[in-house]
């Protein structure tokens, strides 16, 4: 159980997007109503974050908004890159110190929980085929992806929008463990105008 919750967690942190341009707020075109207890803030890197006031679990409840600083030639592509994690790195450094000469561990004793964990993160390379329906495009300059994760004990909501606009596109991010609250964030990004 406690392997489910972990994959959602990575997940949750690898999807950001990476080049952002400038700082530039999002803030008043996401037009949050007051009555949603949501808090829009820009953060140090640029990007415009909206989250609850007072949730306990801020990683997974939260809005992400920010402007690439590159152009993107394949939304669709560039959607589904967003899920894909190389997890053979991990596995390798862990393997490295495991045969390093200064190792004081017992190889025959961690070689099994490696051989375990090696297996979960292959699990969560594959989970984006599994749980992300195929990017789409909405309307004239936007795709989607939105990703279900329906574990034994939570749920949760991923989807990634890519903006094409006349500057640099802009991409979202929305994560949400409640169907309530993914319903508020997708009402957001419903409403947003990225050229006003």
């Amino acid at each position: 159980m406690r392997r489910r919750l972990s994959a959602l967690a990575v997940v949750a942190g690898v999807v950001s997007a990476t080049g952002t341009a400038a700082a530039e707020d999002f803030c008043a075109a996401l037009a949050i109503p007051e009555p949603l207890d949501l808090v829009c803030t820009v953060e140090p890197d640029g990007t415009t974050v909206v989250q609850s006031a007072d949730s306990p679990f801020p990683t997974l409840n939260r809005l992400e908004v920010r402007r690439l600083d590159a152009a993107v030639e394949d939304p669709a592509a560039w959607l589904r890159g967003r899920m894909t994690l190389d997890t053979s790195g991990i596995s390798d450094t862990l393997r490295g110190w495991l045969t390093h000469p200064d190792n004081p561990l017992k190889p025959e004793v961690v070689e099994p929980s490696l051989d375990a964990l090696e297996e979960a993160l292959g699990q969560i390379e594959e989970l984006s085929k599994t749980v992300c329906e195929a990017p789409e495009r909405v309307g004239d300059a936007r795709w989607a992806m939105r990703c279900r994760f329906d574990l034994t004990v939570a749920d949760g909501v991923l989807r990634l929008d890519l903006f094409r606009t006349a500057d640099l596109p802009i991409a979202t991010e929305m994560r949400a463990a409640s169907e309530q609250r993914a319903r508020q964030f997708e009402a957001l990004l419903n409403g947003l105008d990225p050229s006003g």
